[in-house]
């Protein structure tokens, strides 16, 4: 139960980050920001509803977030 909890809270907060990242590049790079705002959407849906579990779903916000890091150093 703590573990399930303490993913979800993961979860969250990988979210909170993602989402404040997707604004700041908004301004920059509306195209980018879209994007990735787009992936964001798929990964949650398929978290939502079940088809993958929260180890795997924080998996892929960090995969997210270093995608987002190489696109920053990338773009200055």
């Amino acid at each position: 139960m703590l573990v399930t909890t303490l993913r979800n809270v993961v979860v969250e907060l990988l979210l909170k980050l993602l989402n404040g990242e997707i604004k700041t590049r908004r301004r920059k790079n509306v195209v980018q920001a879209r994007s990735f705002a787009e992936m964001l959407e798929q990964t949650l849906r398929r978290y939502q509803n079940r088809a993958i579990e929260a180890a795997q779903v924080i998996e892929e916000l960090i995969a997210l977030a270093n995608l987002s890091t190489a696109g920053r150093v990338q773009n200055g």
